[in-house]
């Protein structure tokens, strides 16, 4: 679940920083990626897929370190 500040921690809703419902063009997603995001994304399209792949289980694999350091075995 989003927490309730979603909107400010993503500079609008998660759906609108992807583009949900599948509205995105080939031409939009080969667009250059953002300058700031360059070094790691060289299109738009990779950049969604990084962020919305390679990020989130980033922050996913945070669970076990939680769970560790409050007495919890690690999940795997």
């Amino acid at each position: 679940m989003l927490r309730p500040h979603a909107e400010e921690l993503f500079g609008g809703s998660p759906c609108a920083a992807v583009g949900c419902g599948g509205t995105a063009t080939s031409e939009a997603l080969a667009q250059p990626a953002p300058e700031r995001m360059r070094s790691r994304f060289a299109t738009v399209g990779q950049m969604i897929y990084g962020l919305m792949t390679a990020h989130e289980a980033t922050h996913l694999g945070q669970f076990s370190a939680w769970r560790r350091a409050i007495g919890l075995p690690s999940v795997f």
